[in-house]
């Protein structure tokens, strides 16, 4: 397999009832990839997912397992989970890691148990998510009325992928996603110190970080910069990150002084004071002019380092 840089490598993680499908999926997508030249099955015990032998033996999955694949010049890790509630730790971990989820619905079986605790685990973790529907050839499959009970269940973020209006409003309101939770986090934040749980109230800054990071994804915003005719589009997204930068330079003051002085800086915002008041809201960045500044968290050399410390290490010792 070919070496890929981080901007070519994405997690995607297959959720959903067991004996939806999951595994199954992620034979045909090794199969179609090129990684392997055959198309195992569940009841064979020959995928490439479910190797343990107690999986074989079982014909479902126990733990999470990773397939890479190759597509269109990405590496795309597909974590295959469990489908069964007593593995719900495989789970929540490789949702913790993914960037984005497939939740597979059987279309025998319609929405089950697994298919509603796949949707409320990626929302708790703002984990970008789309329905798979699996097994549409058995009889008496009513996609249409599938398609309904989902958007009837889980609101107005479920449209299907032809229908551009209705997907242009579902992606729209990542953006006001996006901004509740920005405008929410100094309220958790201060609780958490108020407890004096201080590594707590890092974490809920984190989850902002996180999800802006997502919305990156989602947004594609150098995709829009090739299109003339997204350029209002992309203004809208580059504003919406600066503001959820903004706060968090104002809710890291306590832990990173430095650090947000910096982030202030550069986005022009330097003469400008920290008020915490001013993290519970968005769009107060009127006047403002970014610019291009210094790595605030430059990636380590880690080997360098390493030699560095056993350097201090060896004169330490010779004295």
């Amino acid at each position: 397999m070919n070496v890929y840089t981080t901007d070519r490598i994405r997690n995607v993680v297959l959720l959903g009832h067991g004996g939806a499908g999951k595994t199954t999926m992620t034979e045909a997508m090794a199969y179609l990839s090129g990684i392997t030249n055959r198309m195992g099955t569940v009841a064979d015990g020959n995928t490439v997912s479910d190797y343990d032998a107690e999986e074989k033996k079982r014909k479902f999955s126990i733990s999470s397992s990773v397939v890479p694949v190759e597509w269109n010049k990405c590496k795309i890790n597909i974590l295959d989970t469990p489908g069964y509630f007593d593995f719900v730790g495989e789970v929540e971990e490789a949702v913790g890691v993914a960037d984005a989820a497939i939740i597979v619905v059987s279309g025998k079986d319609g929405i089950q148990v697994g298919t509603e605790k796949a949707w409320n685990v990626c929302k708790k973790n703002n984990v970008p998510r789309l329905f798979l529907l699996n097994k549409i050839e058995k009889d008496n499959v009513d996609i249409p009325a599938l398609i309904d009970e989902l958007k009837a269940k889980f609101g107005t973020a479920v449209v299907t992928v032809d229908d551009e209006d209705a997907l242009n409003e579902a992606i729209a309101e990542t953006d006001e996603e996006l901004i509740s939770l920005a405008t929410g986090v100094a309220d958790k934040v201060s609780e958490k110190m108020d407890e004096f749980q201080f590594n707590l109230a890092l974490e809920e800054i984190w989850v902002l970080i996180r999800r802006a990071n997502k919305y990156i994804d989602e947004k594609t915003p150098w995709v829009l910069a090739r299109d003339e005719s997204k350029k209002a589009e992309l203004d809208t997204v580059m504003r919406n990150l600066a503001e959820c930068l903004r706060i968090v330079s104002i809710l890291i003051v306590p832990f990173m002084h430095t650090t947000s002085e910096r982030m202030r800086d550069q986005l022009g915002l330097a003469d400008v004071p920290a008020v915490w008041e001013d993290a519970f809201e968005f769009y107060k960045m009127e006047g403002c002019t970014a610019h291009k500044g210094d790595q605030l968290f430059p990636r380590l050399d880690i080997d360098k380092e390493l030699e560095a410390l056993y350097a201090i290490s060896e004169s330490l010792k010779a004295k």
